[in-house]
């Protein structure tokens, strides 16, 4: 969801990144709400905060329930490259975005939010943030 607060839009993500890079469909609703951002003359900004209802390992287990499941139906490396394909495209958008980006955390963080936050021009966490890095080696 997008509000508007004195100069700056206030993006709160109301699904998991995973939800927003896996389904096209919110895919563009995204892009568009940073399209009309970028189009307005009235916002300075944007801040972009994760909503507290989705955890770092919950969104770890329902992307690779999502990739699993889009797997049985697709080959592996079209599903994959769809999947880095959304990642770039995002990533692409904060980095070149016209506006100041800032990616507020609180809460739980999974990896894809902490990586597409580094993307952004500034990174606040609060002190309640946890960051869920798996690592697979």
């Amino acid at each position: 969801s997008c509000t508007q607060k004195d100069d700056f839009a206030l993006v709160t993500l109301n699904q998991s990144v995973n939800e927003i890079l896996t389904n096209n469909e919110i895919k563009d609703a995204f892009l568009a709400i940073f399209s009309t951002i970028d189009d307005s003359q009235k916002i300075n900004g944007v801040v972009i905060a994760n909503s507290s209802k989705y955890t770092g390992e919950i969104n770890l287990q329902s992307l690779t329930a999502h990739i699993s499941e889009v797997l049985k139906y697709e080959r592996r490396d079209i599903a994959i490259q769809r999947f880095r394909n959304s990642m770039a495209q995002l990533v692409n958008l904060f980095i070149n975005f016209k506006k100041p980006t800032i990616f507020a955390m609180n809460g739980d963080i999974g990896q894809i939010s902490l990586g597409l936050s580094l993307a952004c021009d500034f990174r606040f966490a609060t002190s309640n943030a946890i960051f869920h890095l798996h690592n697979r080696f």
